[in-house]
C-alpha cells in the first residue's frame, strides 16, 4: 500500500476547504493511479487529510467524523480513483492520533499571517506524526 499524508495547517480564520482537499487528492492519487497502480492492479493508494482547522462546512458535511472516501465514490467533482482511498480526519481524531502536543506543534507553525511553507515545522514533528499514524492505522 502507498500512503501520502498531507498535514493542512491554516492561517487564516476559515479553516481547510473543500477545494484544498480536493487539489491535495488530485495531485496525490490521480498520478498514483495513473503512474503505478494501473502496472500493479494489486496495489492500493491511501491518502490521508490532516488539518490543525477544517472549514466550518467541510466539518459539517463531515457530521464532525472522520470520513473514508473509497474507490468510485465522488466528492464534489473529484472521483476517487480505482484502488485509491481518500481519508479526512476529523480535528478530533487528529488530536486523539498525534497527541495534543504534536498538534499544538503544528498550530504554532501555521499560525502566523506568513506562508506557512516557508516555515521549517521541524522533522522531529514529523516523525512524530508519521509515527502516531502508522500506530493508529
Amino acid at each position: 500500500m502507498i500512503v501520502g499524508i498531507a498535514c493542512k495547517g491554516r492561517w487564516s480564520r476559515n479553516g481547510i476547504r473543500w477545494n484544498e482537499i480536493l487539489e491535495e487528492a488530485h495531485k496525490f492519487l490521480k498520478p498514483v493511479h495513473d503512474q503505478v497502480l494501473t502496472s500493479h492492479p494489486t496495489w492500493h493508494c491511501m491518502l490521508i487529510i490532516m488539518s490543525t482547522q477544517l472549514a466550518t462546512n467541510v466539518s459539517e458535511d463531515l457530521n464532525y467524523s472522520s470520513r473514508c472516501y473509497s474507490s468510485g465514490d465522488s466528492v464534489e467533482d473529484f472521483v476517487i480513483p480505482h484502488n485509491c482511498e481518500l481519508v479526512i480526519l476529523s480535528e478530533a481524531d487528529v488530536e486523539n492520533f498525534i497527541g495534543k502536543d504534536v498538534l499544538s506543534n503544528l498550530r504554532n507553525a501555521f499560525k502566523s499571517v506568513d506562508n506557512p511553507h516557508s516555515r521549517n515545522i521541524g522533522i522531529s514533528t514529523l516523525q512524530e506524526i508519521v509515527l502516531s499514524l502508522s500506530k493508529n492505522i
